[in-house]
């Protein structure tokens, strides 16, 4: 369809609108900030306060970074998830550098912290400790310490509890350990005499030679000034004694000491084995020996072999313990050593026990609140009123000592990992069928009053080589992997079971093997199918857990361990697992899979005992094997919006939507308009709501539900995705598209094509629910749509094709109701409806013409208003052919600009078209507004020429058939005679010839040129002008407020007509200026010269204040259009008559 439209500028003014709504958007947003944020952003009373005190600087500020790493931790967590009732922890650190002296001070600043500190954790030593907690038992303040072993901390101070082992157990542990273990006789111990070390060796000593060992002991005062040769006058004596008594060497000292008693023992070619006690059973102290060149050239030079207790070992701890490991290098890019993950636990143990205290937490509570917390703690008193954290169940005894055992480890490459034999306590509410025979087969031990079990660690390691053979829908693949055990004692490789294998595996032949005096070592390569997700970790739904898990089928946990073989993995922290599996590419692409995560862990496998013998006799019904489990969490590598928001999150981001959305509906009721903004706004948060609150729901439901289940919930969300977006756009398209076409129209939609509409959408809607989300065919359902559409299409084929024709010209608006237009052949006409079937004209006859919408859509359409509302009437005027060209295009151009309704954009242009057989041809382009108005607008064009023409004695050609011989008889017309002039002018009718004979002579002739300036406002001139020829523009100021240095242009005058009359009659200055627009004569007459005409016929003076009177009544208009000022009343007729009578008697 060819389209030739003119269509007026298309206005706008919802401006005002979207601003409101966008200020009212950012107030809302910044106040949902505020109450968000508000504990960041004001002083908060609402926090619950948690006090950590250590060596934050000095020598030991490593290990309080540490403590306060651990500590942060686990309040970051449980502030992420709200806190307890809504009101978070903060934590206030104090510094006692490990000073007695200081901790006794801190301690007491503690006590009188205006922040109401509900509980203490820490110190980090056992003196600074026991000096701090003498004023916790005064003042009653809970304490619990992850690091400090001395006895004295807790005994006797039922304010303080610790939650690793004290030095008298571990110094049970440590002589146990060497005389059944190790299997020596002879020990040497060197300790320091502070309160750690000396208690330690104590301990350590008394249990040592109870079991029948000697031992030989150096000690120390690290406070010596002498401290250096000291340390190296012992090591020399040690060196000395082992060449008469062999034996371990064991260290009861902080990691300092240790350090430099270390580096002389092996700069003398120690070859005895060294232990020591937790205070060495971390990374960090293999850390300590970088400094020395030794340790350059060969690291691991000094730390390599030696044994320490530790409260965790991550090679077997079980998942939570590897949670917090992971999570802890994620955020820290470093392992955790122990007092990071114990101090960490500390914080859980304390949080957990102020939950369960209920406390009030305002200030004047906070005694009460303090008591509360320690009976709370105190109620932790057995395994079945335990706490479960990283390190297993957490529960204390009368004294405030943790219950649960030692591990011990040591040192390879620089990396503290679990030694190949582990004692573990037995349960004494357990009685073991085969106790006798345990003993007997050293498998159990007895420690002082309890037995231990000797548990065989196997270090396991693992080498994925591909997964494939991916099943989606059962999730099930085939798995090949190298699998291999390093141990020591009894441990049959055969026994293994897969327990997410869908076929029994069996380990036959090796593929490589390997024994010797240290360990055995065994390789296997498996391939099998394997099933997923057999964690009890539960990964978000849309991922998966690939990989195995097994244990053995015979030897339970308290005989066997397996623990990840980290170093002949090659695992560290910057060869991490995930690292590894992304490397290795062990999927393939074709799968659209990619590993998120990693894990390698140990824990624990519940089987039913099932009537066998061996556990007949014990309480339970289930026995405990040791798991071993290599985890790969997989999801889709499809890009997702449905997963862009974090679940930490979800839920501020569905509460500030969802407030958001209720305060928009609002607000459109109030502006009662459908703008493109508001729409676009509630479109956004209507899909935040939908993304956050399922990522919430799935978060929420994701521990507790199966992945069946949360398969429904997504499901849900998949018909709601479908669904919702169906319903936004048919809202849509009834607020922007028909009730707009309605407006424009004035016709009403058929509800039918309304229905028709929303009937496609929803369908749309209907199939790609059927097809992407229950995975259904939709070859019938098209089939029998098709169908149908085509039966109803044939019915309807006419009116269809005029509807769809109405809808593309109310999409396309090549015109509007209310437009000029010609459509074709039909007569042109203002638009006066646009409906579905046809479009209505009203001629220029005052009929109606209805043409049908697929004819106009086929027709060339005319539109008189677009791209706006100017048009063009070109006019040919003839006259004699005897006047100059010039001067007839300056009459008509200044006729044309003259008329009414001329515009001066487009310039206008008189064209001299030549000369015919009778007339002289000359063409004026006018430009005009409204259509409508051409006819008017045509007829004061003519007349404007016809004043014009007649005033310069030019009469218009006619068409003649006389012939003309000679120009000799015609009479050139005399420019510009005063007296000639005079008599057209209505003004001096009254006069006589006599009269006007003097006036005329009186008359003084000015020529202007385009553009000259003839009178300026302000003036006081008093002389009376009358146009001879040309057009002039009056112009006023009003206040400054004008289009050009001359004011604003109210008024234009041709020929014929006066100006200068008020300055004339009033004697005021000049209240305007007179601008020459083309070349211009004026006949001036002079106020002396006016006063005596005046005077004797006062007729003119009623005739010059009927011009003012008009002339003021529109000059008021104009300036009421330009200035806001409130206008002056005008003067009325009578008043404007006093005035001139007073000015004339004044004179006269």
């Amino acid at each position: 369809m060819k389209i030739i439209t003119k269509k007026p500028e298309k206005k706008r003014n919802k401006v005002k609108h979207i601003t409101i709504i966008t200020i009212i958007f950012i107030i809302i947003i910044l106040l949902l900030i505020l109450f968000i944020k508000r504990d960041l952003l004001f002083n908060n009373e609402n926090y619950l306060y948690i006090a950590a005190v250590g060596p934050m600087t000095g020598e030991d500020k490593s290990h309080g970074r540490e403590m306060v790493k651990g500590i942060n931790f686990y309040i970051n967590q449980i502030n992420k998830k709200g806190g307890i009732n809504g009101r978070k922890f903060q934590l206030i650190v104090f510094d006692d550098k490990n000073d007695i002296y200081l901790a006794r001070k801190k301690a007491l600043e503690i006590a009188e912290c205006k922040k109401n500190i509900l509980a203490v954790i820490g110190h980090y030593k056992s003196d600074t400790s026991f000096q701090g907690g003498l004023v916790y038992r005064i003042t009653e303040i809970p304490a619990i310490t992850a690091s400090a072993t001395n006895d004295r901390v807790t005994f006797w101070n039922d304010w303080y509890y610790r939650v690793i082992f004290n030095n008298s157990s571990q110094g049970v542990f440590l002589a146990n350990y060497i005389k059944k273990v190790f299997n020596e006789d002879i020990v040497h111990v060197i300790y320091d005499q502070d309160v750690y070390g000396a208690t330690l060796a104590r301990a350590f000593k008394s249990s040592f030679l109870k079991l029948g060992g000697k031992e030989f002991s150096w000690s120390f005062d690290k406070r010596d000034k002498n401290i250096d040769n000291i340390i190296k006058q012992i090591a020399d004596e040690v060196i000395a004694k082992q060449k008469e008594h062999k034996g371990l060497i064991f260290i009861s000292t902080h990691q300092k000491e240790a350090v430099e008693l270390i580096v002389a023992l092996k700069r003398k070619k120690n070859k005895a084995t060294i232990i020591g006690s937790d205070a060495l059973g971390e990374n960090i102290f293999a850390d300590r020996f970088n400094k020395y060149p030794e340790e350059k050239i060969t690291p691991g030079y000094f730390s390599q072999g030696i044994y320490a207790t530790s409260p965790i070992i991550f090679d077997v701890a079980d998942e939570k313990a590897q949670q917090f490991r992971n999570e802890f290098v994620k955020k820290y890019n470093k392992e955790s050593g122990w007092t990071a993950a114990t101090y960490y636990e500390a914080t859980y143990v304390a949080i957990q026990a102020i939950k369960n205290a209920n406390i009030e937490g305002q200030p004047n509570t906070i005694i009460q609140d303090r008591k509360k917390i320690k009976q709370a703690l105190s109620m932790l008193d057995s395994e079945d009123n335990s706490i479960d954290s990283i390190t297993g169940n957490v529960y204390f005894d009368t004294d405030g000592n943790v219950v649960k055992p030692l591990v011990i480890g040591y040192f390879h490459n620089k990396n503290f990992i679990s030694a190949m034999t582990q004692l573990k306590p037995v349960n004494l509410s357990e009685r073991m069928y085969y106790i006798e025979n345990d003993i007997k087969e050293k498998h159990l031990l007895q420690v002082n009053d309890q037995y231990m079990y000797k548990t065989n660690v196997v270090y396991t390691g693992a080498e994925l080589n591909e997964i494939s053979e991916i099943d989606k829908k059962n999730y099930e693949y085939t798995l090949d992997f190298t699998l291999w055990f390093r141990y020591i004692g009894e441990f049959d490789p055969k026994k293994i079971e897969f327990l997410n294998s869908v076929k029994p595996i069996e380990l036959n032949t090796p593929s490589y093997e390997e024994k010797n005096d240290l360990f055995s070592y065994c390789l296997f390569n498996v391939k099998g199918r394997f099933k997923a997700d057999f964690l009890t970790i539960r990964p978000l739904f849309g991922q998966h857990i690939l990989g195995f898990s097994f244990c053995h089928k015979d030897m339970l946990l308290n005989n066997l361990v397996f623990v990840t073989d980290i170093a002949g993995m090659g695992l560290n922290l910057g060869n991490s697992l995930i690292n590894k599996l992304r490397k290795k590419q062990i999927i393939k692409p074709v799968y659209g899979l990619t590993i998120v995560d990693g894990w390698l862990f140990q824990n624990i496998e519940k089987k039913l005992a099932q009537g066998k013998p061996k556990f007949i006799n014990q309480q339970k019904d289930v026995v405990q094997y040791s798991r071993f489990n290599y985890g790969v969490l997989i999801k889709s590598d499809s890009f997702s919006f449905r997963r862009l928001i974090s679940d930490t999150i979800a839920w501020y981001v569905f509460t500030v939507c969802f407030y958001l959305l209720i305060f928009l509906l609002f607000v459109g009721k109030l502006i009662n308009k459908p703008l493109k903004i508001l729409l676009f706004i509630r479109i956004i948060l209507i899909c935040l709501i939908l993304l956050s609150l399922e990522v919430y729901i799935l978060d929420f439901f994701g521990n507790k539900l199966i992945q069946n289940s949360l398969g429904n919930i997504v499901k849900f969300f998949d018909i709601l995705w479908w669904y919702i977006p169906a319903i936004i756009l048919c809202r849509s398209i009834e607020k922007f598209i028909w009730i707009p076409i309605e407006r424009k129209t004035n016709h009403q939609i058929p509800q039918l094509v309304r229905r028709i509409v929303s009937f496609i959408i929803y369908t749309l809607a209907y199939f790609g629910i059927v097809a992407y989300t229950f995975d259904q065919k939709l070859t019938g359902l098209l089939a029998t749509s098709g169908l149908i559409a085509m039966i109803i299409g044939m019915a309807i084929q006419i009116n269809i094709s005029n509807i769809f024709s109405g809808i593309a010209l109310n999409l396309e608006q090549p015109f509007r109701v209310g437009d000029w237009v010609k459509i074709g052949q039909y007569s042109e006409g203002i638009v006066v409806d646009v409906n579905w079937r046809a479009t209505r004209i009203k001629t220029g006859q005052n009929y109606i013409c209805s043409i049908p919408n697929s004819m106009v859509a086929e027709t060339i359409v005319h539109n008189y208003h677009y791209p706006d509302d100017i048009y063009s009437l070109p006019t040919h005027v003839y006259v004699d052919s005897i006047h100059s060209p010039d001067r007839i295009q300056k009459i008509l151009y200044d006729s044309a600009i003259a008329a009414d309704g001329v515009l001066d954009e487009p310039e206008l242009v008189v064209r001299f078209k030549g000369v015919t057989q009778w007339a002289a041809d000359y063409l004026i382009n006018p430009s005009y507004r409204d259509y409508g108005k051409r006819f008017f607008y045509s007829e004061a064009l003519w007349k404007s020429i016809w004043k014009n023409l007649e005033l310069a004695g030019i009469k218009f050609a006619l068409q003649s058939h006389d012939i003309r011989f000679s120009t000799k008889d015609i009479k050139e017309h005399k420019d510009h005679d005063p007296y000639t002039f005079i008599k057209k002018i209505k003004l001096f009718d009254t006069l006589t010839d006599e009269s006007k004979i003097i006036i005329s002579k009186q008359m003084k002739l000015c020529h202007y040129s385009s553009g000259a300036l003839i009178v300026k406002q302000g003036e006081l001139k008093d002389s009376l002008l009358i146009i001879a020829e040309g057009v002039i523009s009056v112009r006023i100021k009003f206040d400054e407020v004008s289009d050009s240095s001359y004011g604003i242009e109210i008024a234009r005058k041709s020929v014929k007509e006066i100006i200068g009359e008020m300055a004339l009659i009033t004697g005021k200055p000049r209240s305007c200026s007179i601008i020459s627009l083309t070349e211009s004569t004026l006949f001036e007459i002079s106020k002396h010269d006016m006063i005596p005409l005046i005077h004797s016929h006062p007729e003119i003076a009623e005739k010059l204040n009927t011009i003012i009177y008009r002339r003021e009544i529109k000059t008021g208009i104009k300036k009421k259009e330009h200035t806001p000022q409130k206008q002056e009343p005008l003067s009325n007729y009578s008043q404007l008559i006093e005035k001139i009578k007073s000015f004339f008697d004044m004179i006269f």
